[in-house]
C-alpha cells in the first residue's frame, strides 16, 4: 500500500504521484543538497524534528520551498513538481 506510513519518522519524503501514490524517495542527511530522482514530485511529506527545504534546481539553486517538521503536501503544483533537489536543516521550523 502507497501511503504516508511508508515514510518513516526522521525522513523526507517525495512521492512521484499525488496523494502519496507511485515512487517515492526517501532522505534523512541533514546538512547537504541531495538530487530527486523520482521525476516529477506530486506529493510530500516532511516526517522529521527539522525544516527541509526542496529546490527547483539540482544542486539548490533556483527558487525553494521550505516544509516544517510534520509539514505535507498531497498534491504540489508549479515548479515544486519539477524540483531538482532537497536540503534537510537541523533547525526548527521554516
Amino acid at each position: 500500500m502507497r501511503s504516508l506510513d511508508q515514510c518513516d519518522s526522521g525522513y523526507l519524503c517525495v512521492w512521484s504521484g499525488s496523494g502519496y501514490t507511485g515512487t517515492i524517495q526517501r532522505f534523512r542527511a541533514t546538512g547537504t543538497y541531495r538530487a530527486i530522482t523520482v521525476g516529477r514530485v506530486k506529493s510530500v511529506y516532511n516526517h522529521r524534528a527539522g525544516r527541509a527545504y526542496v529546490h527547483e534546481g539540482s544542486r539548490g539553486g533556483g527558487v525553494f520551498a521550505c516544509f516544517s517538521p510534520g509539514e505535507r503536501d498531497s498534491e504540489t503544483s508549479g515548479w515544486v513538481q519539477r524540483a531538482g533537489s532537497v536540503y534537510l536543516s537541523a533547525s526548527a521550523n521554516c
